[in-house]
Parts: structure tokens; C-alpha cells; sequence
């Protein structure tokens, strides 16, 4: 996904952490926030090795990867919240990690969560890698709680209400590809566009 999508994913997770974690103050929001985000630190890493973008989406979207930086960041979050645990933000760090893997892989680039013992990607092919109903529904309670206008439940509840989104983008995603077989064609795949969708479709004489 895009880079507001996790920030505001990290925002709407921390506000849920701190809800479940009162006593340990903002140090959960900030491990969830950075967990969220962390994966995607191989880009610039990418950039500053003059490789492009070869290692995006590569060995720190695994859950190895996942894990290394969960560690690291919780031990420099720890020193800055002494009171917080290591343990308790590596948990949370972690957990943020694990969600920015999952929704990479609801997109056609997909991710390889299993690397080193198998290169298996996965992409459901769910999202388009910048869906504005997600930004909407993630960004509103958002900007709604900073101006005061909601409370934090709302921030926190729009990330379980993500999940519910997709899980109907899933839902229409299933009848699409059968209402497509039903139709006759020999192959065919449903992409994801933004909001909508689009497909490919194999019939005998031709690709749609």
C-alpha cells in the first residue's frame, strides 16, 4: 500500500494500543505507529545502495524481517520509555509490522512473508495499492479526533473497521471472478482499480 495508508494505519492501530495498554501511555502508539511503517524502510535503503527500488517489498517484508526490526526499534523505543517494557513494545511494534505485511499482500505486488524457507508470494489481489475509500475510512476519524470533533475510539475502531472493508472487497472480488467463469471464459483474474475493479479474461478466440 502507499506510505499514507500505512501512517494512518499505524495512527488508527495506536490509538486502539493505547486503549488496550492505558498504564503504558503513548509508548504503545509510537510502537505501533513505527511498526506499521517500518517495512518499508527498504526503499530508501534501496536508493542509498543505487539498486532503484530492487529490495522494496523484499527481506523486510518477511516475518524474519519483521522481527528484526521489531527488535531494534523496541530496544531504542525502551530507552526512551523506560517504563513501558521492551517486551510489551516489541509486542506491539511487532504486531504493526505483521499488519503492514498483510495488507501489502491484498495487492498484485504481493509480499514473500515466508523468505528464507520459501519464496511463495502472497497477493489476493483485494486493494489497488492506493484505495481511496481505505484513506477515507482510516483518515476521517483521524482528522475528526484532532479536531475534536471525535473521540479516540473512533481512530481506534476505524482500524477494525478496515478489516470489515476487506473483507467485502474479498466477498466481491469471489462473485466477480464467478460471475466471469459463469460467463463462459476459459481464464480469467479480477484487478483490483482503485475503488473498482477491473479484469483479464480468456475466452477461446481471444483476451479481454
Amino acid at each position: 500500500m502507499d506510505s499514507l495508508t500505512h501512517v494512518l494505519m499505524g495512527h488508527a492501530m495506536g490509538a486502539l494500543a493505547t486503549a488496550v495498554s492505558p498504564e503504558a501511555g503513548p509508548a504503545v502508539y509510537w510502537a505501533t505507529l513505527l511498526g506499521n511503517s517500518l517495512p518499508d524502510v527498504d526503499v530508501p535503503l534501496s536508493l542509498l545502495l543505487r539498486r532503484g527500488i530492487q529490495l522494496h517489498r523484499t527481506y523486510t517484508h518477511t516475518l524474519v524481517g519483521a522481527a528484526a526490526l521489531s527488535a531494534a526499534a523496541a530496544f531504542l523505543l525502551a530507552s526512551a520509555f523506560p517504563g513501558a517494557g521492551a517486551g510489551r513494545l516489541f509486542f506491539w511494534t511487532l504486531l504493526g509490522c505483521l499488519a503492514h505485511l498483510a495488507v501489502d499482500g491484498l495487492n498484485l505486488f504481493g509480499v514473500r512473508p515466508f523468505w528464507p524457507l520459501s519464496r511463495r508470494i502472497v497477493e489476493l489481489g483485494v486493494l489497488h495499492i492506493t484505495d481511496p475509500w481505505l484513506l477515507l475510512l482510516l483518515g476521517l476519524p483521524a482528522v475528526g479526533a484532532k479536531a475534536g470533533w471525535l473521540s479516540a475510539r473512533w481512530v481506534g475502531g476505524a482500524f477494525l473497521a478496515m478489516w470489515l472493508y476487506v473483507a467485502q472487497r474479498q466477498r466481491t472480488a469471489r462473485r466477480l471472478l464467478r460471475e466471469l467463469r459463469e460467463a463462459g471464459n476459459l481464464r480469467a483474474r479480477v484487478v483490483p482499480w482503485f475503488s473498482g475493479w477491473r479484469y483479464v479474461a480468456e475466452t477461446t478466440e481471444a483476451v479481454v
